[in-house]
């Protein structure tokens, strides 16, 4: 489950041209708001808190909420791109 949430952050990513070759485009900020996570992967949201958290824990994410206002963002970081060339 872990990687079917990686791969919805990574898959935004790369569709919004922020990954190019498991390469970072440096002008280009990405997050993925929570929201947008939840309704790609389709699974009980208490799962995917426990993904969401797993992920920021081994540092293939990150959490880039800027206000803590506001609803959490999730950016995928070097090590989670790391993880998708390696599959590759």
């Amino acid at each position: 489950m872990n990687t079917e949430v990686l791969k919805a952050i990574y898959d935004a990513a790369c569709s919004n041209n922020i990954i190019n070759n498991y390469k970072f485009n440096e002008n280009i900020v990405q997050s993925m708001n929570y929201t947008d996570i939840k309704n790609k992967v389709q699974m009980d949201e208490q799962i995917l808190l426990v993904c969401l958290m797993d992920l920021e824990s081994i540092g293939f994410i990150i959490n880039t909420m800027r206000n803590p206002y506001k609803e959490c963002e999730y950016a995928i970081s070097f090590l989670g791109i790391e993880y998708f060339k390696q599959l590759n």
